[in-house]
C-alpha cells in the first residue's frame, strides 16, 4: 500500500513538474543561410501577465519588432549601422556619378578645344592694315656732280679689256685718285678719247678741297652705240646710295661702246662705300614733262 501511494505521490509530482515547466512552442523559421528568419517566443500558457515578445530579424533591413499581447507588431527602430551604411552607399554613389559627369565635361570641353586648336592651326591671322594700302617710302635723292669721259673704243677694245660687267671704284681722296689713272691709264684709254675731255682734264677739279667733304664714285662699262646711254637718278639706299642706269648690253662685238662716267656727291649722302647699280632699259630716263602733256622730255648725255 505504502508503494502504491509512494509511486503515486513521484508520479504525481512528476506529473506537476512536468506542467509547471512545459514551455510554449518554438517556431524556427527558413533555414539559418537564407536571407530573412523569424524567431518568436511565446509566453507561458499559464496566463501570465508578462506581454508576449517576439524579435523578427532581417539581414536586409535590420529592423527591430516587438510585438503586444494581442498578436499585433509595430516597427520601434533602424539599426543605426544599416542606416549609416545606406547613406555612405547613396553618397558613394552620387560622388561617381558627378565625377563621371564631371569627368564627361571634362573631355568633351579637351575635344571642344582640341577641335578648335585644330581648326585655327595654319591659319595666318590677317595684319590689321590689310585692307589699307601700304605706305611706300618716297626716295631721298642726291644731288650730284656728273662728268662722262668718252674713252676710245679701239683703245679699249685693243687692249682686251673685259667689262662684260660694270666696273666701279670709290675714290676718297687724291692719292686714290693719281693710283687710279696709273694703273687704268692704258686698260680703261685714260688719254685717249673719242671726243670730249680727257680723264685729266675732267678730274681737274677733284682736289683736296673736293674730298674735304666728298667722294668720287668712277664706273667704267659697256653699251650699244646704237642705244644711248644715261646715268640717271642718284638716291639713298640701305644706310648707302644706288645709281640708276640706262642702256642695252651690245648684241654684236662691232656695236660694243665704252665710256666712263664720274660722281662726285657729300661723302655722308654716298655712306661711304660704293653704290649699288641699277641698270634699266635704255631710253626710260624721264625727268620731266615737256610742253605737251603727252610728250616728256629724255635727257641725253
Amino acid at each position: 500500500m505504502k508503494k502504491q501511494i509512494r509511486l503515486l505521490l513521484t508520479g504525481s509530482i512528476a506529473a506537476l513538474l512536468l506542467c509547471g515547466c512545459k514551455g510554449g512552442p518554438v517556431n524556427v523559421g527558413p533555414d539559418a543561410g537564407a536571407d530573412t528568419g523569424t524567431v518568436s517566443s511565446a509566453a507561458p500558457q499559464s496566463g501570465s501577465p508578462e506581454a508576449q515578445s517576439s524579435i523578427q530579424g532581417s539581414s536586409a533591413a535590420g529592423s527591430l519588432t516587438e510585438e503586444s499581447s494581442d498578436g499585433s507588431s509595430e516597427v520601434q527602430s533602424s539599426t543605426p549601422a544599416a542606416e549609416e551604411t545606406s547613406q555612405e552607399s547613396e553618397q558613394e554613389h552620387s560622388s561617381e556619378q558627378t565625377s563621371s559627369q564631371s569627368a564627361g565635361e571634362s573631355s568633351a570641353g579637351s575635344k571642344t578645344e582640341s577641335k578648335a586648336e585644330s581648326s585655327n592651326a595654319g591659319v595666318t591671322p590677317e595684319p590689321e592694315n590689310s585692307g589699307e594700302e601700304q605706305e611706300i617710302t618716297p626716295r631721298e635723292y642726291i644731288d650730284p656732280l656728273k662728268i662722262t669721259v668718252d674713252i676710245s673704243d679701239k683703245e679699249v677694245a685693243a687692249a682686251k679689256t673685259d667689262l662684260s660687267e660694270p666696273q666701279v671704284y670709290y675714290i676718297t681722296n687724291t692719292t686714290e685718285l693719281h693710283n687710279f689713272y696709273e694703273k687704268y691709264k692704258t686698260a680703261y684709254s685714260l688719254d685717249k678719247v673719242d671726243g670730249g675731255l680727257s680723264f685729266n682734264e675732267a678730274v681737274s677739279t677733284l682736289d683736296g678741297t673736293f674730298f674735304k667733304d666728298n667722294d668720287a664714285v668712277i664706273i667704267v662699262q659697256q653699251y650699244d652705240k646704237d642705244k644711248e646711254i644715261t646715268i640717271g637718278d642718284v638716291y639713298k639706299q640701305g644706310g648707302g646710295s644706288a645709281v640708276d642706269i640706262y642702256k642695252e648690253e651690245p648684241t654684236y662685238a662691232d656695236h660694243t661702246a665704252y665710256v666712263l662716267d664720274i660722281i662726285g656727291a657729300l661723302r655722308s649722302d654716298l655712306g661711304g662705300k660704293t653704290p649699288q647699280l641699277c641698270i634699266l632699259p635704255a631710253g626710260g630716263y624721264i625727268t620731266e614733262e615737256g610742253d605737251s602733256e603727252d610728250e616728256a622730255e629724255i635727257i641725253e648725255e
